[in-house]
């Protein structure tokens, strides 16, 4: 059975890339407050979390893009678990891995979290868990195998599958508004805010090629100043408060981030289809990056904030210091991307290894 092939949408690519960095950001301006008592850019990026709101839309955009040919085709089921997995375990066991190794050698980098082994395999292998986690943003990607779980069944059976996909998302807005602060980790990937993400990127890829927008340009603008408005007005109402505490409400605010984030989506995907952007290429790079940009800057930062205290480089200002680890970890990830990440997908994607449907792009 021939499978038509989805365009890779490179518009959508930058957009990842900008929304690692938001997060690379975010953390590196609490990194400055807490080890250099400096709120750094006034803090200007304390609504850089919104990077996330704006992955869970794009992911749940990309997997309905991408993978639409295979829902109600069980023998597709296959290639899609092993497209996910070869997606996301590979560089992120490696980066798990180091990081052990890092925490051995350093103890002190490691702070007050503490691991146990059954908590390690369960980290290892992105399953729920109650216990602090090797690398910070994995977080995230639990709530992704809850997705790639529930988009499996629609695989294997559609009706059971939109059943499920449709009641999760109801009992995650639920949940949220009920817990919004106080929810326990190991429950918040089955039922938490973030998830209607996935949902709402799943309406977006459904609605792109169904219905054609008559001003995309516009809509897109719109998405966009609402995502910077809502992100000005958090840093602006917050800027006093405690890093933790989001100024729009629990609730409020990842539904604001990711209504804007599925209007830049849905419009940017569709001016892309009409006309391909331009600088293809540097934009393939940086949002191929994005996934290496995502897991290593929360431990690659925690090292470059200490080196950048000491011997000649102590005296630098703090805001270069912050420009030079961001353009720091960009660097390091677009190498580690393109030397180990891509090549690396590339052997295990390779024909004879699994099976995969004819014209499939990768995800």
């Amino acid at each position: 059975m021939q499978i038509e092939a989805r365009p890779r949408l490179l518009g959508l690519e930058f957009g990842r890339f900008l929304a690692a960095l938001l997060v690379c950001c975010f953390h590196f301006t609490i990194a400055f407050e807490n080890l250099r008592q400096d709120q750094v850019f006034d803090f200007a990026f304390r609504a850089g979390h919104a990077g996330v709101d704006y992955f869970f839309v794009l992911s749940g955009f990309i997997i309905y893009w991408v993978h639409r040919p295979d829902i109600g085709r069980p023998s597709a089921v296959t290639s899609f678990a092993a497209k996910r997995i070869i997606r996301i375990y590979p560089l992120y066991l490696a980066i798990f891995a180091a990081m052990l190794v890092v925490f051995f050698l350093v103890p002190s980098l490691r702070g007050a979290r503490e691991f146990t082994f059954w908590n390690g395999i369960l980290d290892a292998l992105l399953l729920p868990l109650s216990g602090d986690t090797v690398v910070p943003q994995a977080w995230s990607l639990r709530h992704e195998m809850v997705f790639y779980a529930l988009f499996a069944l629609m695989i294997l059976n559609v009706r059971v599958g939109i059943v499920a996909l449709v009641g999760w998302q109801a009992l995650s807005l639920i949940v949220g508004m009920m817990h919004p602060y106080d929810l326990a980790p190991s429950i918040k990937p089955f039922f938490y805010i973030y998830n209607l993400g996935f949902g709402l990127g799943v309406v977006c890829a459904w609605m792109v090629t169904r219905i054609s927008l008559p001003k995309p340009g516009l809509i897109a603008g719109l998405g966009g100043l609402g995502f910077i408005a809502a992100m000005t007005a958090e840093w602006y109402l917050g800027r006093d408060l405690p890093e933790e505490f989001l100024p729009l409400g629990g609730i409020t605010s990842p539904l604001i981030y990711m209504s804007c984030a599925a209007a830049l989506i849905l419009s940017v995907s569709q001016i892309e289809m009409r006309k391909p952007l331009p600088f293809g290429r540097p934009m393939a790079i940086l949002g191929g990056s994005s996934y290496c940009i995502y897991l290593i800057h929360a431990p690659l930062g925690s090292v470059l904030i200490r080196l950048f205290g000491v011997g000649p480089l102590a005296g630098l200002p703090n805001r270069i210091v912050f420009v030079a680890m961001v353009l720091i970890t960009i660097g390091v990830s677009v190498a580690v991307h393109l030397m180990i990440e891509k090549p690396m997908m590339q052997w295990l994607r390779r024909p004879g290894r699994r099976p995969q449907p004819a014209g499939s792009v990768p995800a």
